[in-house]
């Protein structure tokens, strides 16, 4: 018959792979609910074999569905199947009656499971089929049958047969001593009867009776104990002597029956005494281990165990349980007497063997099916390297488009991990444009129609990037279904290859006319020559600038630019002969000083000629200006007077002032000259309205001539500069020059420069006294932060106080009281940071030492059971650091008063907080009990944990635990 499975699950993800993990092993039919009226009525219309159900679900929950089952039909398999069960939990579920457990992130465990309860339910079947046959054998039997107390001797229970042999009704022997129905002359010996069974096992003995209506009768006594209803009673039958020998011939008759079946067995049986002795085997166990009965008799299961495969504290610890009434079942690992070693399933259940209690072992020799496992398991792993090594992606999909397998190399291939892809639409990762030809073949492919199946499309990976890829496709059968087998294999970097080739052929071309372009366009005098020197080709700014352009065939540095003082022709024929470039920094030309770089070609050298004469006098003219920067001095009006001085001796023979407005927008003249000028005043006034006018800072260039007697001097050339103070217009620099000329972008630069020095002179003249306000301002102004912040803090702490004492509940008055002292916590940082002269940081050591205070007054702890020592120096630590810290410490220490040290014992706690190259380390350690490792520092079932968590993440810090001897805090963050 097929098994029936009802489903209890909200998550229909979760309910669909329970499914396919029972399809693995099992033929069956199921059904999936999710809320409890649905269950309800499965129970009574789906009549299921057995109960799935899910523990923790949204209005409804494990426990209760089992306590609905039990109501319903008990007998029904119930199987608690989670992600999540503590083990009180899972206790509770077990004395309430379910079968058994099992964790959602470990289903490879459902199966074996429900492959258990299966057997447990047979056994219960046969065992209840076994109770109603004792029940009618024991009311039909023709023997008289009590059940008698064995503490007191009263009849438990008697069979109707009683009626019939004595005259008595049952219900009138119930709770009557056994003697009652006793020979006045005879005298029931309980204690003695109990010694004798002990001994003998049982007892046989002839008695006299007396009957209802008062005769005596002889009866055979018989008497042992046994366990009915989980207790031991006196099992007792009296029979008459005149079916004395039929019943003999029926006793010997079952007894040659359970020997026959128990020596051939197909299982190897032993029995156990309470020592795990053996006192018999069967035939099977012979067998099974080479040795003879006798060689087995009074050995123990150690003597006949494999060295160093078994647990044998753990085999003995199963053997109590089973010897108390609970069934055991393990896998054991034998030694036989030839020393092979092989594996057995063992099966231990509490029985009785001649009177006494005893341990029935079962065992079955598991070594084909082992060996065959391991093949399969070798098979499996071979073809699992083979696919997880290919270089080609591999991937299996069923009828609806969902991924059911992926390699590494597939995972690799679109940068998804194997839990995304499994369970997903593999169209989904297919670029839009080849989705609908994929799709197409994919589902006539399945119908078995011919289709192609080679060929190129474009798959987009989990960062958007699109991967060129050749998919062969097939469908193979695979447990009786079709699959459809995909092999991808990336080729973006073969028809990137391709495309680069192109690219390159490409480039090439273009790198040609580019070199050319270079020649030709390059600002720099260039030419080309033989191997002998002859010209061979000019660039254009050659031609364009030179007034005696050379002639394609003359010899370089002889019939063209002889005039060089270093033998430049033998330099160029080095260059040729050697394949070096020749550098001549500074080679005299004439009036000129040039830069010469003669480099080799394939047929001869190239060669650049820069003029590099005004270069020279600009970097000494820039650097005597670096010069006037490093001697500044820190006071901004005495560098702007040092400025104007130092013009002048950097371009010689030239007139500076700076012009500054004052507060009434008129212009004050601040010069600097050897001589006295004497211009236009209403042209200069001009020009100098028109710089000051101007938007932006750059340079205005002007000449214009004065007219004067032959002692006077004359000015031509002018150059004004404007100065800004936060984008407002303050001044400006001139420089005048005695002669009509231009000035050289150099001059222009440095004239430029030096105003800009100016201008952050003036700026920063003018900063400074804005900052020292400002900071004056800036300390009050925080300090009154601080101060409202803690005031505000301490209003928040009172009307939780308030909140506190209206409330009755005592668990909501100790979290009340747990948030009073958090906010006390991150009040105490700005009542220090208030009473600092800085307001920036605190000294951590002064703000330690208040708050282990307030977690004395807070937990009521003497100082005398708990002490508490602190290794901190003198370390700074500004808000941003102290309020998480100071959290993070006082739920640690908290912690470690009212956890670490229960029942007035009493301890240490020591606290350290280092810092070294910018990180600290902060520790808390007590010499307490310890952390529980059933308890889950990462967890967020307690608020002190999950606050320190976040408090943690929040400082960037990682936190290590040590639970040996007590418990040990390490964070480590960065300042």
């Amino acid at each position: 018959m097929k098994e029936r499975f009802l489903i209890l699950e909200n998550n229909e993800k979760d309910a669909i792979l329970n499914v396919e993990e029972l399809k693995k092993e099992y033929d069956f039919e199921y059904l999936i609910t999710s809320s409890e009226s649905q269950f309800i009525n499965a129970i009574t219309e789906f009549e299921p074999t057995m109960i799935l159900a899910d523990y923790n679900l949204q209005n409804y929950s494990g426990l209760k569905a089992l306590k609905a089952v039990q109501k319903k039909n008990a007998e029904i398999p119930f199987i608690i199947i989670t992600g999540y069960l503590e083990e009180e939990q899972a206790v509770e579920c077990l004395k309430e009656g379910a079968w058994n457990y099992v964790m959602k992130n470990n289903l490879v465990r459902l199966n074996p499971v429900v492959k258990y309860c299966i057997k447990l339910r047979q056994q219960y079947e046969e065992k209840k089929k076994l109770n109603e046959n004792f029940s009618v054998i024991f009311e039909n039997s023709l023997d008289v049958i009590f059940l008698l107390n064995v503490k007191n001797g009263r009849i438990a229970k008697v069979n109707k047969t009683v009626k019939r042999i004595l005259g008595y009704q049952p219900h009138e022997l119930i709770e009557k001593n056994f003697s009652y129905i006793f020979a006045r002359e005879e005298n029931f010996h309980r204690q003695q009867m109990i010694q004798k069974i002990n001994v003998f096992n049982s007892v046989f003995d002839m008695q006299k009776f007396r009957k209802a209506d008062g005769s005596i009768c002889s009866m055979e006594l018989t008497a042992n104990i046994i366990s009915w209803k989980n207790e031991d009673v006196i099992y007792v039958t009296l029979r008459d002597v005149s079916e004395r020998e039929e019943m003999q011939k029926t006793l010997s008759a079952t007894e040659q029956s359970f020997e026959n079946i128990f020596d051939f067995a197909i299982d190897a049986i032993y029995v156990q005494d309470e020592n795990e002795r053996f006192i018999s085997v069967n035939k099977g166990a012979e067998f099974m281990y080479g040795f003879s009965k006798n060689e087995l008799i009074g050995k123990t299961p150690s003597s006949i165990a494999a060295p160093g495969k078994n647990d044998l504290q753990q085999l003995s610890s199963a053997f109590a349980k089973a010897l108390q009434g609970t069934p055991q079942q393990f896998e054991f690992w034998g030694k036989r007497k030839n020393g092979e070693i092989f594996p057995k399933i063992v099966r231990l259940a509490r029985g009785k063997y001649h009177g006494r209690n005893v341990v029935y072992a079962f065992a079955l020799d598991i070594s084909k099916q082992y060996r065959a496992v391991q093949k399969l398991n070798e098979r499996n792993e071979m073809y699992r390297s083979i696919i997880e090594n290919s270089h080609d992606g591999i991937l299996l999909t069923g009828d609806d488009f969902r991924i059911t397998f992926a390699n590494d190399q597939l995972c690799h291939i679109v940068n998804y991990s194997k839990e995304e892809l499994i369970g997903s639409d593999f169209r989904t990762y297919i670029a839009d444009h080849h989705k609908k030809i994929v799709q197409d073949r994919y589902i006539r492919r399945r119908k078995g129609e011919a289709i192609i199946s080679n060929y190129e499309i474009d798959l987009t990976n989990k960062f958007g990037e699109t991967k060129n890829i050749q998919i062969t496709a097939s469908v193979i059968e695979l447990n009786e279904k079709k699959i459809t087998l995909a092999e991808i294999l990336d080729i973006t970097e073969k028809k990137q290859s391709e495309k680069q080739r192109k690219i390159a052929i490409q480039k090439l071309q273009e790198r040609e006319e580019f070199n050319f372009a270079l020649f030709e366009y390059n600002p720099i005098e260039t030419l080309i020559v033989d191997n002998e020197g002859r010209i061979l080709k000019t660039n254009r700014i050659l031609r364009e600038k030179r007034s005696r352009i050379p002639k394609i065939g003359s010899v370089m540095y002889k019939d063209y630019a002889a005039a060089h003082q270093v033998n430049m022709y033998e330099k160029m024929i080095t260059c040729i002969n050697t394949k070096k470039t020749i550098t001549v920094e500074k080679a005299p030309y004439k009036n000129k000083i040039l830069n010469i770089t003669i480099a080799p070609f394939p047929k001869g050298a190239i060669i650049a000629s820069h003029d590099i004469t005004d270069k020279i006098t600009a970097e000494k003219q820039i650097k005597k200006m670096n010069s006037v920067f490093e001697e500044l001095s820190s006071d901004p009006i005495k560098n702007i007077d040092f400025i104007i001085q130092k013009i002048n001796e950097i371009l010689k023979g030239k007139y500076t002032f700076y012009r500054k407005l004052n507060d009434q927008d008129e212009i004050d003249i601040s010069a600097n000259s050897s001589f006295e000028l004497k211009l236009d005043q209403s042209e200069l006034k001009k020009f100098c309205t028109k710089i000051l006018k101007q938007k932006y800072q750059k340079p205005i260039v002007a000449h214009f001539s004065n007219k004067s007697d032959k002692n006077e001097q004359i000015v031509y050339s002018f150059i004004g500069f404007p100065i800004f103070q936060q984008k407002k217009l303050v001044g400006a620099l001139y420089l005048i020059d005695t002669k009509e000329r231009e000035f050289t972008p150099n001059e222009q630069y440095i004239i430029s420069t030096l105003a800009k020095a100016i201008s952050i002179e003036e700026e920063r003249n003018f900063t400074l006294q804005k900052v020292k306000t400002a900071f004056q301002e800036r300390g009050l102004l925080l300090k009154e932060i601080h101060h409202r912040v803690n005031n505000n803090l301490q209003i928040l702490i009172s009307l939780l106080r308030m909140q506190k004492n209206f409330t009755k509940d005592m668990i909501a008055k100790s979290i009340l009281n747990d948030s009073i002292f958090r906010v006390r916590t991150m009040s105490m940082v700005h009542e220090k940071l208030y009473q600092n002269k800085n307001l920036m940081e605190i000294n951590f050591k002064d703000y330690l030492l208040s708050l282990i205070s307030n977690i004395y007054i807070k937990t009521k702890i003497p100082t005398e059971r708990v002490k508490v020592d602190y290794q901190v120096n003198d370390i700074k630590m500004n808000i941003d650091l102290a309020i998480p810290c100071g959290l993070i410490l006082y739920e640690l220490i908290s912690n470690a008063f009212l956890h670490a040290f229960p029942e007035e014992r009493k301890g240490n706690v020591k606290i350290s907080i280092q810092k070294e190259k910018n990180i600290f380390t902060l520790i808390v350690q007590d010499d307490g009990i310890g952390l529980d490792e059933k308890i889950d520092f990462d967890s967020n079932n307690s608020i002190g944990f999950y606050l320190t968590n976040m408090m943690t993440s929040q400082l960037d810090g990682i936190c290590e635990i040590k639970r040996d001897h007590g418990t040990i805090y390490q964070i480590r963050f960065p300042e």
